[in-house]
């Protein structure tokens, strides 16, 4: 794998390294410094990223990748919108990616029937 991005480019294949050479000296450095805290921020680090990784796959998951606008998986839920920034409109997010988030809602009255006709979940 590390052949392959360095093929493809080697200036990101040496970022890669830099930042996993640099997250394992963070890790190692903390637990000089505090073991205690390593051994409760480690799997909190570790169950924040697995949360992340969940989330993503669920904003994805049942879109289509062979039609741009319907790349992501909306969800409209106003307590959801509001605690995650209006992150539940995926898919408006995937067919506008510069529209800010506070925007979000507009977006998607203006191209609500468009995302019909062409199945966004």
């Amino acid at each position: 794998m590390v052949r392959e991005i360095r093929r493809h480019d080697p200036a990101e294949a040496r970022w890669a390294f830099v930042e996993m050479g640099l997250t394992g000296l963070m890790l190692v450095g903390g637990f000089f410094l505090n073991w205690k805290f390593m051994l409760f921020f480690i799997p909190c680090w570790y169950f924040g990223h697995c949360m992340s990784y969940l989330n993503g796959y669920f904003e994805h998951f049942g879109g289509n990748p062979d039609v741009p606008m319907a790349w992501g998986v909306s969800s409209y839920h106003k307590l959801y919108n509001w605690v995650w920034f209006n992150n539940g409109y995926h898919a408006e997010h995937h067919y506008r990616p510069r529209a800010h988030w506070t925007r979000m809602k507009q977006l998607h009255a203006q191209i609500e029937q468009e995302q019909r006709e062409v199945g966004v979940r």
